[in-house]
């Protein structure tokens, strides 16, 4: 298992309102656990026109549960391009599946709502893994003795977080990019440091 913990130097709100995510993008020796998609479906709640969970992750075979407890309609529209789905009016529960991974993190948004707007990570690799609250990331299963190359993304930042501060040290991860061959069992890898450079100023 990989452990980091990322620090968002711009602000605490930033980092209480956002998660960081890691996908270990080379990482094709699959644990057999993970090879099978969970049958319990992700739910998104669209409770007081706000998406939630904003940030979240689903494996190809997985499907996703809208859920709307108010009265108030909206849509969900997903920026998807390897899964034929259309954006739909949420009155009630409504259960979506997705067979096929995405290249890219998928936007979804409500056109009733501007300012509803999520992010689902649903990539063909089941290695991922996205911070808490505390801004601890976790990704279980990995494979050890190998150079695993991971790919950092967060859903505020500027194209790709390409400068880090990583246990004190100032580093470079190309287009977001870093190399780690880990070791049996617990890898504790440190801290990370983000500047705020790295995110959007609006």
């Amino acid at each position: 298992m990989v452990r980091i913990r990322s620090v968002f130097s711009s602000s605490k709100k930033l980092a209480l309102e956002s998660s960081l995510g890691f996908l270990a993008a080379s990482a094709t020796d699959v644990h057999p656990s993970l090879k099978t998609p969970a049958p319990t479906p992700i739910d998104l709640n669209t409770k007081l026109c706000v998406f939630d969970p904003h940030v979240f992750i689903v494996h190809p075979g997985q499907s996703v549960r809208f859920l709307n407890v108010g009265s108030e309609p909206h849509s969900a529209n997903f920026g998807i391009i390897q899964n034929n789905l259309i954006g739909l009016a949420v009155v009630g529960g409504w259960l979506f599946p997705f067979p096929h991974g995405e290249r890219t993190p998928t936007p979804i948004e409500c056109n009733i709502h501007p300012w509803m707007k999520a992010h689902m990570l649903l990539f063909d690799l089941p290695c991922s893994g996205l911070s808490d609250e505390k801004g601890v990331l976790k990704i279980e299963k990995l494979p050890a003795s190998m150079p695993i190359t991971f790919k950092i993304w967060h859903e505020k930042m500027d194209k790709s977080i390409d400068q880090v501060t990583f246990n004190e040290k100032p580093v470079d991860w190309p287009r977001g990019n870093v190399q780690w061959t880990l070791q049996p069992g617990m890898n504790d890898l440190g801290i990370v440091k983000i500047s705020p450079n790295e995110f959007k100023t609006k």
